[in-house]
């Protein structure tokens, strides 16, 4: 009996030790596996850290944010990070790990950095990518800490406390106000307390995925065609989920908006990094509507000079790159095609450069 107890202690710290970046994390994180245990997070950072721990690789960059820095629709290999890789190969740039997570928000990122730092990943160069949608008034849907709110509720009480009741209201608008039942309690006490010790229990959800992809089962993804091949897509974004994400009412630009109150946490916390936050392009084409309105005008004009005025107060980078992007090369009203997202990693790396080069020279 003590035999095997030994053999599978030792066997759990060689697999580990062993375990391969490449099964949890592929060009991006795992969103198909991420969306049904956030808590699998951990393996990723985990294994980002032993990666550029035994590479000896001091200098990397790690983007944070939503569904457009993530890059959907499409696969891995049509994401921006993938493109940025490809360019810091060709320029002897830094590594770029994507850690942006569709429907990811603001305090999303905020906790992201706190889990960083607990893991011991340099945030010393971070890519942000924001929304119009983030800044507009919440019902209170979404939540403004939607994945990882357990983690903010664990590393930082003080702030956690400060939205809770925010948070509570947006998940149970979300869920029909129903409570949680206890087989839900239980699984997520087993997530983040007892399979995170256990290296099998822990990599659970990569291994099966892994065991599905040699078998065969296709990934899935979205419909990656350019948008002006998606008769459907009109009609789509008339929906309220999507018109909200453009609304021109008045937005409030205090610390009652729950992503000001953030984005000053994150300007606060990484003050004297490389931080690099953009607002995301936007298909002017076919939200012409919505963009045309002089409420929506106003208010992008007025998250830019809140952004802008941010970014001098705490000397990170900001850029509004609304129109940075082709109409051709977009896939939806925010998403982009694989030359869009080429172009936005050519687009980054530029101005980190330039930025960089600039700083330097002042240095001089």
């Amino acid at each position: 009996m003590c035999y095997c107890l030994l053999f599978f202690f030792l066997s759990q710290i060689l697999m580990e030790y062993l375990m391969p970046l490449n099964l949890v994390y592929h060009d991006r994180v795992e969103f198909e596996i991420l969306k049904d245990n956030p808590a699998d997070i951990d393996c990723v950072l985990d294994l980002i850290k032993k990666t550029v721990d035994r590479a000896g690789i001091s200098e990397y960059f790690i983007i944070l944010g939503d569904s457009v820095a993530y890059s959907g629709p499409g696969g891995p290999e049509q994401s921006v990070s993938r493109y940025m890789n490809d360019i810091a190969r060709e320029r002897g740039l830094p590594p770029v790990f994507n850690l942006a997570v569709p429907a990811a928000q603001a305090g999303d990122f905020y906790t992201l950095l706190l889990k960083l730092e607990e893991k011991g990943i340099s945030t010393d160069n971070v890519i942000i990518n924001l929304i119009y949608g983030g800044f507009v008034k919440r019902d209170p849907r979404p939540p403004v800490v939607y994945w990882f709110y357990r983690d903010l509720e664990r590393l930082d009480p003080e702030t956690y406390e400060a939205v809770r009741l925010h948070l509570e209201q947006a998940r149970a608008a979300e869920t029909g106000e129903k409570p949680r039942k206890i087989n839900e309690k239980i699984q997520e006490f087993l997530q983040y307390r007892v399979f995170p010790v256990v290296p099998v229990l822990k990599y659970r959800d990569f291994i099966r995925d892994a065991i599905f992809r040699k078998a065969g089962v296709p990934r899935t993804t979205g419909d990656a065609r350019p948008w002006y091949e998606k008769p459907y897509l009109p009609g789509l974004l008339k929906q309220a989920e999507y018109q909200r994400l453009f609304s021109p009412e008045p937005v409030v630009l205090d610390g009652t908006n729950p992503n000001v109150f953030f984005l000053k946490k994150i300007a606060e916390r990484q003050r004297g990094k490389n931080l690099f936050v953009f607002m995301s392009p936007v298909n002017s084409e076919l939200m012409k509507e919505e963009v045309s309105r002089p409420g929506y005008k106003q208010n992008l004009n007025e998250i830019n000079a809140f952004m802008g005025q941010l970014a001098r107060d705490y000397s990170f980078h900001y850029r509004d790159l609304s129109d940075a992007i082709p109409q051709e090369l977009f896939s939806d009203h925010l998403h982009l095609v694989s030359g869009g997202y080429q172009r936005l990693a050519e687009i980054l790396w530029d101005w980190v450069e330039t930025a960089n080069q600039g700083q330097e020279e002042r240095r001089e």
